[in-house]
């Protein structure tokens, strides 16, 4: 099926997609890895006017240790999950669990943000 028509916007920042997100309201959903999002609009099992691309921003991408905590990016996909050296040393069950996360197409594309 095709989904209905709707705006695409590319935001440049955070902060602009925030704002488009603001602007927008309840018509506007956040694409990030599309894991979810794409195949409910294209049952027409979700409408939106605008669709916010965040998926290149790479602010929300990391993985990091931060005061003894590891702090990993919305846009971070399972398998940066899967191959953090950082979380492979630190937290090794949560690195072994993501690959049993879907396919590995899933893996590259789906982010933890988008399975929160």
């Amino acid at each position: 099926m095709i989904p209905s028509s709707f705006s695409y916007t590319r935001a440049n920042s955070v902060a602009e997609a925030l704002q488009l997100l603001q602007q927008h309201g309840d018509e506007a959903k956040l694409l990030a890895g599309g894991q979810s999002l794409i195949p409910t609009l294209k049952l027409r099992l979700n409408e939106v006017d605008t669709i916010v691309d965040i998926s290149h921003l790479e602010e929300i991408k990391g993985i990091s240790e931060e005061g003894g905590n590891i702090v990993i990016g919305a846009g971070a996909t399972h398998a940066d999950v899967v191959h953090s050296e950082l979380i492979q040393s630190k937290v090794s069950l949560l690195s072994e669990g993501a690959e049993w996360i879907g396919d590995e197409q899933v893996r590259n594309a789906g982010t933890i943000g988008g399975s929160v």
